[in-house]
């Protein structure tokens, strides 16, 4: 009998039975090679992740023996069991994956899959946010941000490095005030990553239909420090505009937090973005993770760009002691 199912695009579908899971859709992504129905025992299943990635949307991921449990390298799995969604079928779809885990730990023998934060691998959570300006059209300023860009260049910089053993990248797009929270808890990032605008109030998040949120910074840090959240969180990226007060106070909490002192062209955002992930992946320490994302925005945005730019250390912590592979 089916306990869950969940309907996607084109005829997507995903059935739980008592011994197997069914997915099945017309169209697979190419590095599928399994047609166009797949039936996974449930005792071949050890994970089951859902893509809430803009590179990735919708993804529904059957993690098996041997396999990542990272959404992001679905389509570098060697025997993926895997199936794209519209991207408005993910609760949906977490609905089911909360019952495929459930029937694998009622099922035994297997043993409960383990949380992401529970593992040896470092979580990078980057969120993103591109609301439309409400103001009229003669007071606009906010460009629109190619963010999606921004996160296709920090996953390829960490897998170029060869990163992306030791670092899972976790990518949120389109965050508001309603899953922020849900989000940090669900992944307990190593690494917080946000990029959209920013005033000098705080940092502007999304709402439904792409309206506008302030998130300032005694929320965030209130959100920072949950202790489920602070346990990991050590380093936190503010890509905006003039984010440096944040920065500056979230330091005390965090290990560092990189901030903006001035207006920052989008250019140079994913500059930075790209020296300093590169370098992560590559097992430098914060401080040298900082200084490559820094010259890497005055050699694509000139040094004008690249002074805008300023990290924010905790005392009690010298960054140039401590990296996102240590």
């Amino acid at each position: 009998m089916s306990v869950a199912a969940a309907d996607g695009a084109e005829g997507a579908r995903v059935e739980v039975f008592d011994d197997r899971v069914v997915i099945s859709r017309s169209g697979f992504i190419s590095s599928l090679r399994q047609g166009a129905r797949v039936e996974v025992p449930v005792s071949e299943i050890s994970d089951v992740v859902v893509s809430r990635t803009g590179l990735l949307p919708g993804v529904f991921v059957l993690i098996g023996p041997g396999q990542p449990a990272n959404p992001g390298w679905a389509t570098n799995n060697t025997n993926p069991r895997a199936i794209y969604f519209d991207r408005g079928q993910q609760p949906a779809l977490e609905r089911v994956r909360v019952a495929i885990l459930e029937h694998i730990f009622q099922s035994g023998p297997q043993s409960a899959p383990a949380a992401p934060w529970a593992s040896n691998r470092s979580v990078v959570l980057f969120l993103t946010a591109r609301p439309v300006d409400p103001r009229p059209a003669p007071l606009k300023e906010w460009s629109d941000l190619n963010v999606d860009l921004e996160q296709r260049v920090v996953l390829e910089e960490l897998q170029g490095a060869g990163g992306q053993q030791s670092v899972e990248l976790e990518l949120r797009p389109a965050v508001t005030v309603d899953y922020l929270i849900n989000d940090m808890l669900s992944t307990r990032p190593t690494v917080l990553h946000f990029s959209g605008h920013g005033l000098v109030e705080g940092l502007i998040v999304e709402t439904q239909g792409r309206g506008v949120a302030l998130v300032q910074e005694a929320a965030l840090l209130r959100i920072c420090s949950i202790l489920e959240i602070a346990q990991e969180l050590r380093l936190i990226v503010l890509n905006a505009c003039l984010s440096a007060r944040q920065a500056n106070m979230l330091a005390s909490s965090m290990h560092a937090v990189v901030g903006t002192l001035d207006s920052v062209k989008d250019s140079a955002a994913i500059a930075f973005s790209k020296g300093f992930y590169n370098a992560l992946g590559h097992g430098t320490s914060t401080a040298s993770a900082f200084a490559a994302g820094v010259a890497q925005v005055s050699l694509e945005g000139g040094e004008d760009e690249a002074q805008k730019y300023a990290l924010f250390a905790n005392p009690a912590v010298d960054p140039s002691t401590w990296g996102l592979l240590e």
